[in-house]
């Protein structure tokens, strides 16, 4: 069975103030995020990660984010 993919219109969250480690993405298309995505966790690892995704509408970039945890070293 195939994955299924559907793109939803943005929405804007707010949050407190998160410190985190990102990666931009090469291109702000479906293609790129998911291999940023990809080359980022394998990167930093899963376990007892909080990850984001983080848009700028404006400058069309796209980052993967990871909250940083006591002991990385971005």
């Amino acid at each position: 069975m195939a994955a299924e993919f559907q793109i939803s219109e943005p929405v804007r969250v707010e949050r407190k103030d998160t410190r985190v480690m990102f990666m931009r993405a090469s291109a702000d298309t479906p293609e790129a995020i998911q291999q940023a995505w990809a080359e980022f966790e394998t990167a930093v690892g899963l376990k007892g990660r909080k990850f984001f995704g983080a848009a700028d509408v404006g400058s069309h970039e796209y980052r993967v984010c990871a909250q940083l945890n006591e002991g990385d070293d971005p």
